[in-house]
């Protein structure tokens, strides 16, 4: 529990686009592997919207299926309350993604598959 906020905070900004790109997927296996109590929800979300400007698409790809999870297991209520203010180029291609039913999920072997 407390190595997941140091562990998004610094790897979310790590200068290699590899390394934030497994941040977001360590931390998406989390959300689908531990009740929301565990987790440090305000730093997933705030890690998450950062990376969603990232220079790489791979990296902000991510970021958007991440915060497509943190829909779907939080709500748009909730998820709203603890995102920061975004832009409307962002809020765009959030509602399309939240639109669309599949969710990345943990497969037999432990390994995060994206939609």
């Amino acid at each position: 529990e407390a190595v997941l906020p140091s562990l998004v905070k610094d790897g979310g900004q790590h200068e290699n686009w590899r390394v934030r790109e497994e941040v977001l997927t360590l931390a998406m296996i989390a959300v689908l592997t531990f009740p929301d109590s565990q987790l440090p929800m305000e730093t997933l979300v705030g890690a998450f919207h950062a990376c969603l400007d990232d220079q790489k698409p791979k990296v902000k790809f991510t970021a958007i299926e991440a915060l497509a999870l943190l829909h779907a297991k939080l709500g748009q209520r909730r998820l709203g309350q603890l995102l920061p203010e975004i832009d409307a180029r962002h809020k765009r291609m959030l509602d399309v993604r939240f639109a669309q039913p599949q969710l990345p999920s943990v497969n037999a072997d432990g390994h995060l598959e994206l939609p």
